[in-house]
């Protein structure tokens, strides 16, 4: 499906320099007139790059903990990036030198209710390693995900009880709130409705 607006067309009224005449009219399609209109200085387009800088200075930010205290989002990004080794494809992925024990001090480190599993968890790394090179797993069917994982349980007790543990957490949704609480002014300054 191509782009809607490149069969639309538009009408161009050329001006004319001092004492010359103005050339006619003419209808061009936006796919030709498209180079030729400046956009980068257009006052809708400044004030909408002004809103989004605004938005990824404040997330930046928050993943790298340069914010207030009860703003900072770094622990929680390093968290929620160390429980993806439960995802069975994602460590099929990342490969051998992924799953190993430094992985697990990481997944202790950034989630201490890890702690009491980690020597199990350590224990269980080779046969971990083999069945992720196994499972095939479709990450949008989320019953068929937990299934799959579960059917691992007897095999792998502490990676089953640390995955429990690792899918429990909620993220919050917070800081994308707080985006476009940001970009709601910057959106109506440009539809001309006033913030």
């Amino acid at each position: 499906m191509g782009r809607p607006w490149a069969s639309t067309f538009f009408t161009v009224q050329y001006m004319a320099a001092a004492g010359e005449e103005a050339p006619p009219d003419e209808s061009l399609e936006a796919e030709l007139i498209r180079k030729h209109i400046m956009v980068a200085a257009l006052p809708i387009r400044v004030s909408v790059v002004r809103g989004l800088m605004k938005c990824f200075e404040y997330l930046e930010a928050r993943f790298t903990g340069e914010c207030d205290s009860q703003y900072d989002y770094s622990a929680q990004l390093k968290m929620f990036a160390a429980v993806r080794a439960f995802d069975p494809a994602f460590a099929r992925e990342k490969g051998e030198s992924f799953l190993a024990p430094a992985l697990v001090d990481e997944l202790k480190k950034c989630v201490p209710l890890l702690a009491p599993l980690a020597t199990g968890m350590k224990q269980e790394l080779p046969q971990f390693s083999v069945a992720v090179r196994d499972i095939t797993v479709n990450r949008a069917d989320i019953p068929a995900f937990t299934k799959t994982v579960k059917g691992r349980a007897e095999e792998l007790p502490s990676w089953a009880a640390a995955a429990r543990i690792g899918f429990a957490m909620a993220q919050s949704s917070a800081a994308c709130e707080r985006v476009f609480s940001l970009l709601i002014p910057c959106s109506r300054s440009s539809s001309g409705v006033p913030p």
